[in-house]
């Protein structure tokens, strides 16, 4: 899909349980509701934040609820709109540990085909290509720096993050429980499960720290977690929004 997928308007719809989509056609954004507060996945482009935010709104839940902001990833069209959406609802702030200099200083360094960092500095380079990298988005202060390991707790909520570099370097997958219906299901968002990171154009401006290796290892692992429930980053990975259009057009909808 094009860049400009990126400013193709999705409205909002439910999941599963507590769980909403509230991203574009583009980028996957997810919302996990509860009476304690609210944790948001992903914050989509730069120019994103404000549509986010009305989708959120549009599903009857309150911006201001939103406790948390977690980034599986430090690229443009994850973090993008991240300082807009942590100044406007006071939001605690989270990524990869690995990612969090890219968030913070959008200190983006260039990176051989093999993974290996060349310390060069291509943030300027990045900012000036606006017509391939989009709006560069601004720096975000980071309040927690996720690890292998770590449990994001909100009152019913439990996000449990696994370290899965290999798109970038701080990547983070995170695991969940849904219910419906008496059952309870094992769900999982992936970080980052891209391979456009290891197109020549991309290598030669890498903006993350792609490594191919660290990406077959964090794939495999992941394949080898029983889930249930598959969200992605990107909706056309796991066509989550043919699959919503599918239901909504269905005559034997399921109860």
């Amino acid at each position: 899909m094009e860049m400009e997928g990126a400013t193709v308007r999705q409205n909002p719809f439910h999941i599963i349980d507590n769980i909403y989509y509230v991203g574009t056609k583009f980028v996957g954004s997810h919302l996990f509701t509860s009476e304690s507060g609210h944790i948001l996945i992903d914050a989509g482009m730069p120019s994103d934040g404000p549509h986010i935010l009305s989708n959120i709104e549009k599903l009857g839940f309150d911006c201001n609820d939103i406790k948390y902001l977690v980034i599986t990833h430090g690229h443009i069209d994850h973090l993008g709109s991240a300082d807009y959406i942590a100044k406007q609802v006071n939001a605690t702030v989270c990524i990869g540990e690995e990612d969090v200099s890219a968030a913070e200083h959008r200190a983006l360094m260039r990176f051989d085909h093999f993974g290996n960092k060349t310390n060069e500095d291509v943030s300027a380079e990045i900012n000036k290509n606006k017509q391939t990298f989009g709006l560069a988005p601004l720096p975000i202060k980071v309040d927690q720096r996720l690890q292998e390991g770590d449990e994001i707790q909100l009152g019913p909520i439990s996000l449990k993050v696994y370290h899965t570099p290999g798109h970038t370097e701080g990547t983070c997958s995170i695991s969940f429980r849904a219910k419906d219906k008496g059952k309870e299901y094992q769900g999982m968002i992936s970080g980052g499960i891209g391979v456009n990171v290891f197109s020549e154009e991309i290598l030669n401006m890498n903006i993350g720290g792609a490594n191919i290796k660290d990406y077959i290892s964090s794939i495999k692992r992941l394949r080898s977690i029983k889930v249930d429930l598959w969200l992605e980053g990107h909706p056309f990975f796991n066509q989550a929004l043919d699959k919503m259009e599918r239901l909504e057009k269905a005559t034997d909808k399921p109860k």
